[in-house]
């Protein structure tokens, strides 16, 4: 699974390393590395897809008919996901689009975006834990989310590490220098 999300963090970055070299790229190549990142991420969603299956195969114990019930619900609950999960990647490229030069106006409506997606999928998670307690015992319901959480966590640290944090602007509205600014405590 660790190589299968390093891939997809390299789709996803990868335009953030295009538009920090080249500010302004022609359309044509705009469209290729939107094409060729699109693919890569598809290609690495059914990896994912696949691993995390089988380590939920592995570390949840169903038997014959809970696991009759189980997978179908799993499968569909994936499908949303991933229908959020595609609303992450097209926020990850329109920042890379943006990258480095994020606007306060931006950076706002990147927050809000984020936002929403992650609500989203707090209120699928709840929706569907409530459909899996129907078909399987609620302790094994408690399990496969802690193990959803726990990949996704992987997942996310995986991905986020791959992509540059957005540049403070100053007062004016320019990206400030790339160097931190150095923190300085409180005094007590």
């Amino acid at each position: 699974m660790r190589l299968s999300v390093l891939a997809l963090s390299l789709a996803l970055i990868s335009p953030l390393a295009l538009a920090a070299d080249n500010a302004v790229q022609p359309t044509a190549q705009e469209a290729r590395q939107e094409a060729v990142s699109k693919a890569l991420i598809q290609a690495t969603r059914t990896q994912i897809n696949a691993d995390r299956q089988q380590a939920i195969t592995l570390s949840l114990p169903l038997s014959g008919p809970e696991s009759d019930a189980f997978w179908p619900l799993y499968r569909e609950y994936h499908s949303k996901i991933d229908l959020l999960s595609d609303r992450f990647y097209t926020l990850v490229m329109e920042y890379a689009k943006a990258y480095p030069n994020v606007s306060d106006d931006q950076a706002t409506k990147f927050i809000k975006a984020y936002n929403d997606i992650d609500e989203d999928r707090v209120e699928l998670r709840e929706k569907y834990a409530k459909k899996f307690i129907k078909v399987i015992p609620a302790t094994k319901v408690a399990r496969y989310l802690q193990l959803e959480h726990r990949l996704d966590v992987l997942e996310a640290l995986d991905a986020s590490s791959q992509i540059p944090l957005v540049k403070p602007s100053k007062e004016g509205g320019t990206a400030a220098s790339s160097a931190p600014a150095p923190v300085t405590p409180p005094a007590l």
